[in-house]
């Protein structure tokens, strides 16, 4: 432990006490590869009484990278699947992000200190021009190594930890069950948030 890890830490600490706030909102950051494994022998499926069941053989068919923003007040979750893990793909996935938050005047995201991740990858990516007003729109806070950055990681993938479980075969399936994951985890958001408001009321 030495003074940057301190500063880190407390930065961190005080953006997760902050109230939410639509111009700033304070979303976090992670990435992670998802290997493509198909069915080399078909599995037994789901009947009453009985889990479905897979062989223990299986087919390798390559592997994907999921990238994952979240915003932990309102559940707000936005993921990409791409085939690398590269700047290009980080600036791409943060210009989706800019949409999901139209209101805001700066995002601050917490992430890890990767060598994609920084304000490089908006000009490896696009012009000058748009690579520009993209880092104006970003507060980039970087997680100390050790427990904090695990806990980030956590928070951010582990509601597709079962996704990134299961096998794969295609992007598109990882793509698809990640979509329906998140509007479920945004459904039982929504009615935890409406249980809360009830609670208070």
């Amino acid at each position: 432990m030495n003074s940057t890890f301190i500063a880190r830490i407390e930065r961190i600490l005080s953006l997760y006490r902050k109230t939410y706030s639509r111009k700033f909102p304070v979303v976090c950051f992670d990435e992670r590869p998802c290997f493509l494994i198909g069915e080399h022998v078909s599995g037994l499926e789901l009947r009453v009484g009985q889990p479905s069941r897979e062989h223990y053989a299986y087919e390798k068919k390559g592997s994907c990278n999921l990238l994952m923003t979240i915003e932990p007040l309102t559940g707000k979750r936005i993921a990409d699947v791409f085939d690398q893990r590269r700047k290009r793909e980080f600036a791409l996935h943060l210009k989706k992000v800019i949409k999901e938050f139209p209101q805001a005047e700066k995002i601050i995201v917490i992430l890890d200190n990767l060598n994609t991740h920084n304000a490089s990858s908006f000009y490896e990516t696009l012009f000058a021009d748009e690579a520009f007003d993209l880092s104006e729109k970003f507060e980039f806070v970087y997680t100390p190594k050790g427990i904090l950055a695990k806990y980030n990681r956590n928070r951010t993938l582990s509601p597709l930890q079962a996704l990134l479980k299961q096998r794969n075969p295609k992007q598109r399936t990882v793509r698809t069950r990640s979509d329906v994951n998140y509007q479920r985890l945004r459904k039982e958001t929504n009615q935890n948030r409406l249980a809360v408001f009830k609670r208070k009321s």
